[in-house]
């Protein structure tokens, strides 16, 4: 196998992670190093070059003036976050 296979068949690994682990879908947005994915509520990216996922609403909440359920809705994400993140991880150091 090339490594540019072997780069395809771990991004198909991780698509397919978060598509039957976190029941969540993946959708190619034409940038080439990015992927844009939804899982349970929430938008963000996956990174084919580092297999990181980042969910936009798990950025930090700077300043006053959030509700109760941006609060909450931003624990969630990071939550959902962390744990996709370390799935991928597992992935590749089983």
């Amino acid at each position: 196998m090339t490594k540019r296979e072997i780069e395809s068949g771990n991004v198909k690994m991780v698509i397919n992670l978060i598509e039957n682990q976190f029941n969540g879908s993946v959708e190619d947005n034409g940038e080439g190093g990015r992927l844009d994915i939804f899982v349970d509520g929430h938008q963000g990216q996956f990174a084919r070059r580092d297999f990181e996922v980042m969910l936009v609403n798990a950025m930090k909440l700077y300043g006053p003036g959030w509700t109760d359920e941006d609060i909450q809705n931003h624990q969630d994400a990071v939550k959902l976050e962390n744990a996709m993140n370390t799935a991928i991880e597992k992935l590749f150091n089983h």
